[in-house]
C-alpha cells in the first residue's frame, strides 16, 4: 500500500485528534481446526511473477485441541494462501485484518467461516471457490467447440462471475473491499482474455485444426476490449493478468510475421520488441520484459542470454530481487547447456529403492518431468507409448526416465497405472524443491531433457514425445 507523508501547519494541531489512526502493519489469523491432516498452519503469497514461488509470511502449529493464532507483518492488501496441514485456502489480507477461522478439515472447502475484520473479502473467496469449482475442466473441454461457441461460453462465464462478485458486495465498495473487488475483476476478465488468447493453440496442442487460426481473423477483435487494459499497473497483483501477457506477447510475434510463417524457433528479440512497443506503462512494461527474459532463460531457449543483457541495458533500475532471480536463471541456463555434465540427482521407484541418473551412464537418457495432476503430462503419454514403440529396436541403448514430482507418492503410483506410464518410473522426494527439479531448473511440466551416452546434456529443452521427439532421438543415437 502506498505510504502518504501528511505534513501539518503547525495551527492546525486539532486535526491530529480527529485523524483516524494508521492501521497497525500487522495481520492476525486465528481459530480452531476440527480434524486437522497435519500440525503446520502458514500463509504464504506469491512474492513476484517471475518464480511463482510462495514465500512465507507467517506460521504457526496447532495445540492439542486443534487451536492456533499468527500474528504476522503485513503491509500492503494483496491475495494470499493459507495451509494447515496437506490442505489450503484463499485469502485476501490487507493491514489492520483479525481474522478468526473455523473449519471441519473432512469437508475442508465446505466448512470454512470467518468473523473478525476481514472476514466479509475472505468467507467471499471461500463461497467463490465453491461456486467455480472444475471451472479449469469446463474451460478445457470449451475448446472443442467452433470459434463462436467458444468465444459465447467464455463470455458467459465471466458474465456469471461479475454477477456473483457484485451480488456478494452489492453496496459501492468500501475501504475494506474495495482493493479485494479490483483484483477479482482484474482476475476474471484477464482469465477471460487469456482463455480466448489460447484458443487456437489449445485446438492445435489437442490435434483439433491441423493449421492454427490466422493472427489477423475477427476473433482477435476481443483484444480491443476496454476491460483488457494493459496500461493500469494496478492488474500486476493479479496472476491472470500476467498468464495474459505472456500469451499477448506470443500473439504479437505471430501477426508480425504474418502472413509469412513464423520461425521455428523465434529470436527472443522480437517479443521483446513488440511488448516493449505495446506497453506504455513503466511498470508493466518492466514486469512483462522481466518476465519474459526469465522464461526464455528458464526454458533455455536460443537467444535468451542476449534476451537478458538486452534488458540489463534497457532496465538498469530493475530491483535488485528481480536482478538475481534473472541472474541465478542465467547462471542454470549456461550449466545445463549442451555440452555441460549433466547434473547427477537421486530418485526412488516404486519400491522405495534409490535411482541415479549416473547409473545409466553409457545409454542415451530422455528424461521426463512430470506429475499426475498435470493435464499437459498427461496428454503426451499415449505419444510417449508410440515413441516407445517406434524405438523399440533400441531399447538397449535409450533410458526413458521418468522422474515425477508428486508431493503425494500415493497419487504417482495411481497415475503411473491410470496412465500406463513406459520406462523406468521415479519418484523425487520433495517434489517441485527436489535435487533433480531444481539442477535442471524445472519450472513446469512436462519437461524433458536428452542426455547423450557420455553424461553430457544434448538439449535441456528437449522436444516432446508429441513434437520431435523421436527424431531428435535418431539424431543422437547416430552421434
Amino acid at each position: 500500500m502506498p505510504r502518504f507523508l501528511l505534513t501539518l501547519a503547525l495551527g492546525a494541531v486539532s486535526l491530529l485528534a480527529q485523524a483516524a489512526p494508521p492501521a497497525p502493519a500487522t495481520v492476525t489469523i486465528s481459530g480452531r481446526i476440527t480434524h486437522p491432516k497435519g500440525k503446520e498452519v502458514r500463509v504464504g503469497f506469491t512474492r513476484d511473477y517471475l518464480t511463482y514461488d510462495d514465500v512465507t509470511g507467517g506460521k504457526t502449529t496447532l495445540d492439542a485441541k486443534g487451536n492456533f493464532r499468527l500474528t504476522m507483518p503485513w503491509t500492503e492488501a494483496r491475495p494470499a494462501t493459507l495451509v494447515i496441514g496437506e490442505e489450503q485456502t484463499s485469502l485476501w489480507l490487507q493491514p489492520g485484518d483479525n481474522l478468526t477461522l473455523t473449519l471441519d478439515a473432512k469437508q475442508f472447502d465446505e466448512t470454512v467461516k470467518y468473523t473478525g475484520t476481514g472476514a466479509a473479502v475472505n468467507n467471499y473467496l471461500a463461497a467463490e471457490l465453491l461456486r467455480f469449482e472444475g471451472l479449469d475442466e469446463k474451460n478445457a473441454y470449451a475448446v472443442k467447440r467452433p470459434a463462436a461457441r467458444y468465444r459465447a461460453y467464455l463470455d458467459s462465464v465471466r458474465t456469471i462471475q461479475l454477477r456473483f462478485l457484485e451480488q456478494k458486495f452489492p453496496k459501492p465498495p468500501t475501504a475494506a473491499d474495495a482493493p479485494l473487488r479490483a483484483w477479482q475483476r482484474h482476475q476474471y476478465n484477464f482469465a477471460w482474455g487469456e482463455g480466448l488468447l489460447s484458443y487456437a493453440g489449445m485446438r492445435q496442442f489437442y490435434k483439433l485444426d491441423s493449421v492454427q487460426m490466422s493472427p489477423t481473423d475477427p476473433f482477435y477483435a476481443f483484444l480491443d476490449a476496454p476491460e483488457l487494459r494493459l496500461d493500469d499497473a494496478t492488474a500486476l497483483v493479479s496472476g491472470n493478468f500476467h498468464e495474459f501477457l505472456s500469451g499477448y506477447s506470443n500473439y504479437l510475434s505471430m501477426r508480425s510475421f504474418y502472413p509469412a510463417p513464423q520461425p521455428k524457433k523465434l529470436d527472443p528479440l522480437v517479443p521483446y520488441a513488440l511488448i516493449s512497443e505495446k506497453l506504455t506503462n513503466p511498470a508493466v512494461r518492466t514486469a512483462a520484459r522481466t518476465e519474459l527474459a526469465y522464461s526464455y532463460l528458464s526454458n533455455r531457449v536460443a537467444g535468451a542470454t542476449e534476451l537478458y543483457q538486452r534488458l540489463l541495458t534497457d532496465e538498469p533500475k530493475l530491483n535488485e530481487e528481480d536482478r538475481q532471480v534473472l541472474a541465478d536463471a542465467f547462471a542454470l541456463a549456461e550449466k545445463v547447456k549442451p555440452g555441460k555434465p549433466a547434473p547427477d540427482f537421486t530418485v526412488t521407484d516404486a519400491a522405495g529403492k534409490p535411482v541415479k541418473l549416473s547409473d545409466f551412464r553409457g545409454k542415451l537418457v530422455y528424461l521426463d518431468f512430470w506429475a499426475s495432476w498435470c493435464g499437459p503430462c498427461i496428454m503426451e503419454m499415449k505419444p510417449a507409448k508410440a515413441l516407445h514403440a517406434a524405438l523399440h529396436e533400441r531399447a538397449g541403448e535409450i533410458v526413458f526416465l521418468n522422474v515425477s514430482i508428486d508431493a503425494d507418492a500415493a497419487a504417482w503410483r495411481k497415475g503411473m497405472e491410470k496412465y500406463g506410464v513406459e520406462g523406468t518410473n521415479t519418484l523425487a522426494p520433495n517434489d517441485w524443491k527436489s535435487e533433480a527439479a531444481t539442477a535442471y531448473g524445472v519450472t513446469g511440466i512436462p519437461h524433458y531433457v536428452l542426455i547423450g551416452a557420455d553424461g553430457n546434456i544434448l538439449d535441456s529443452n528437449a522436444p516432446r514425445p508429441s513434437d520431435g521427439a523421436k527424431e531428435a532421438i535418431e539424431t543422437a543415437l547416430k552421434k
